[in-house]
């Protein structure tokens, strides 16, 4: 009996790394991006030679018969004990053909029946506990595997390398002896699903680094500091770059503007000129700006052309406020108004009402059962502040008028009548 426990050990002790294969099980386009999922599996070589250092050349044979759809492979083992020979049978199904090659089709067949048999007798067991893993892909042939897939939306082929992850230590021979008592005793491998975690730990890690330098590099070309960038979208550094905005900043960082070239030696005046560096809108101002855009119906090319930009990060943080304030009077009035130069400007501010008047109108509103913004929208304007002298009168007989609606909706006896309450606003006309 522990003869045949130390044949068992022997036969199931782990392989070594060169001896351990990946193939890839799934494969996939997301976002443009190659993504893949590959499985391990141990060489047919590796096994003939376990088979050989266990019980040597002339003590195991293997015989393999054909069936419909498949092969299987039986590998039998001289049992002195028994005087006899031991077989364990298993099978499997013909591959797919590929590169029109017939004979690859059997090939496939023989291996994977030989080598679900030797999984019979302990060989190559433990395998099955690693589960698939997605591993690093490249488009551009940086991989040492080469592979291929089918997009299900467009239903065309790509093509990309990859290259195999690392194996976890309890699979390596150079195991340490108390895991391996644990393993063979209670059959369990400890840390099996922690290898798996670590591999998409690191393969996150690796892409945020590939963003990160990409980055960098961006902000040098285009001259723009590492300190304001990382104000702009409110990082504590550069290493706080994730991956889920990573592409966005990107984005960002192709829209500010090129450095202007220096100019030739003979160009150069002998006094040094002042040039003054106008900071682009950060990506915030960007979204605001595409909302109201939005929401008014206008392209952003018609914008840009109208701002004389090329892109809407281009714009300044100077002409930002008119931006936005001629956007909203095309949402408000329903028209634009006029442009001047390079910079996008609204007509000129009259007068502003008091702050009596404001707190006046304010108290209309809650009589009246209106909100301030339903008031704004309708005199054209952005908040109360805005209203002007010349609009005092209009916005008091919009509230009064709002105030003789709500009133009227009311029943008979909720209504406490008023002496001469005749509207909301005229009570109190010159308050201050």
């Amino acid at each position: 009996m522990n003869k045949q426990i130390d044949l068992f050990k022997q036969l199931s002790m782990p392989f070594a790394a060169d001896d351990i294969k990946w193939r890839i099980q799934q494969s996939g386009l997301k976002n443009g991006n190659v993504w893949a999922m590959a499985i391990p599996y141990i060489t047919n070589r590796a096994i003939q030679n376990r088979l050989d250092e266990v019980f040597g050349p002339m003590g195991w044979k293997n015989e393999q018969k054909q069936i419909e759809g498949g092969w299987l492979c039986g590998i039998s083992v001289y049992c002195k004990n028994l005087g006899e020979w031991v077989t364990k049978w298993d099978g499997a199904e013909n591959t797919k053909k590929r590169n029109n090659d017939d004979m690859d089709i059997i090939k496939g067949g023989l291996s994977s029946s030989m080598k679900r048999a030797a999984v019979l007798w302990g060989i190559g067991r433990y395998i099955y506990n690693l589960k698939s893993c997605f591993v690093d892909c490249f488009q551009n042939n940086q991989g040492k595997n080469r592979g291929s897939g089918t997009d299900k939306k467009t239903n065309q082929r790509f093509y990309y390398s990859w290259n195999e992850p690392q194996l976890p230590d309890w699979v390596l021979p150079e195991k340490k002896q108390a895991d391996q008592e644990l393993v063979q005793k209670n059959n369990v491998y400890p840390d099996k699903n922690q290898w798996r975690h670590d591999q998409e730990k690191q393969q996150k890690e690796a892409q945020r680094q590939k963003y990160r330098d990409n980055i960098r590099k961006m902000l040098d070309d285009k001259g723009y500091s590492h300190e304001q960038f990382c104000q702009d979208w409110k990082l504590k550094g550069m290493e706080h770059i994730h991956l889920y905005n990573g592409q966005q900043m990107i984005d960002w960082i192709n829209q500010i503007p090129a450095p202007a070239p220096a100019p030739a030696p003979e160009q150069q005046t002998a006094e040094p000129v002042d040039v003054v560096v106008l900071k682009v809108i950060n990506p915030k101002e960007v979204n605001d700006i595409r909302s109201a855009l939005k929401f008014v119906g206008l392209s952003e090319a018609d914008f840009c052309k109208k701002a004389r930009i090329e892109r809407i990060g281009q714009l300044t943080q100077d002409r930002y406020d008119d931006a936005i304030d001629w956007l909203f009077g095309l949402a408000t009035k329903g028209k634009e108004v006029e442009v001047e130069g390079e910079v996008v400007v609204t007509p000129t501010k009259a007068g502003r009402v008091t702050t009596g008047q404001i707190r006046a109108l304010r108290d209309g509103f809650k009589k009246a059962n209106v909100s301030m913004y339903q008031f704004c929208t309708a005199m054209g304007i952005r908040q109360i502040e805005d209203l002007k002298a010349s609009q005092l009168s209009a916005g008091q007989e919009w509230v009064n008028k709002k105030y003789r609606q709500y009133k009227a909706s009311l029943p008979p006896a909720v209504i406490r009548e008023r002496p001469a309450a005749k509207s909301v606003i005229d009570r109190h006309p010159d308050r201050r």
